[in-house]
């Protein structure tokens, strides 16, 4: 799901345990100086630790209590990770979103997230937690068994069981 060859800016929202893989798997595709926007940079102790041992240069950004502010950050963004609870991204929807950007919602229920739902309007690739959930449930198993995991399967479960819960 990278958009280019040459990474650009990414933009992860929050600083909690999710946020440190997003960073960690944006390194993994080249981004070295993502732009981290939270409500309170003295609470990123864990994260900026996990970025100093991959290398990774954080942009840290406080301005997640300014709805004006961070939507401005997301404009322009090739990639944008939340891995915000659910509803707490909402504000963001209305964001200059520009088709080329990849969003990531890392909830999965409700879904769409209206921050997904103002960047799907916008033409931007969406994609869902239950992805995340999907492609992490896969490695897991051949972790496990040493064998590929039925991607198509699995992905058949999750959505009934996802349609079941909803």
């Amino acid at each position: 799901m990278v958009p280019s060859a040459e990474p650009g800016r990414a933009v992860v929202l929050g600083t909690g345990g999710t946020a440190q893989a997003a960073n960690a798997a944006l390194a993994e595709l080249g981004y070295r100086e993502p732009i981290v926007l939270v409500r309170n940079a003295g609470r990123a102790g864990a994260l900026r630790e996990t970025a100093e041992r991959l290398g990774v240069a954080l942009d840290l950004r406080p301005v997640l209590t300014d709805e004006v502010a961070a939507a401005r950050t997301l404009t322009g963004a090739d990639v944008v990770i939340s891995t915000l609870p659910a509803r707490a991204a909402d504000p963001l929807a209305g964001a200059h979103w520009r088709p080329p950007t990849v969003v990531l919602d890392v909830v999965y229920a409700p879904w769409p997230t209206v921050l997904a739902g103002g960047a799907a309007a916008s033409g931007c690739r969406i994609a869902s937690g239950l992805d995340m959930l999907l492609h992490q449930a896969v490695a897991q198993v051949e972790l496990m068994t040493g064998h590929a995991g039925p991607v198509d399967a699995m992905r058949t479960a999750l959505a009934r069981a996802a349609r079941t819960r909803r």
